[in-house]
């Protein structure tokens, strides 16, 4: 294609470059104004992990350790403190 100005041959790649970046960055009546109310709300929402599932709290804590356990066992269902279990550890262990 030739230039109506100067003349000169401009490649199609440059020509279609062009023209594709003049029509993408106009914006439409419709595109401003629902830019205008999403900005409002707070932006585009975040993304969220693919096949996350919300966490669930156990209902009773999770005692893993030997001493906990049997703390818990020997004192009517009651966790110990960490200063607790501790002297519970030194008491037995001994």
């Amino acid at each position: 294609m030739e230039c109506p100005h100067c003349k000169q041959e401009i490649s199609t790649t440059v020509l279609a470059a062009h023209m594709g970046r003049e029509g993408g960055s106009r914006a439409s009546a419709a595109k401003k104004l629902s830019s205008r109310e999403n900005g409002r709300l707070g932006g585009r929402p975040k993304k969220r992990a693919k096949h996350s599932e919300p966490r669930k709290t156990p209902d009773v804590k999770a005692v893993s350790d030997y001493w906990a356990l049997r703390f818990y066992a020997e004192h009517g269902g009651r966790y110990p403190t960490s200063t607790e279990l501790r002297k519970y550890k030194t008491t037995l262990t001994k």
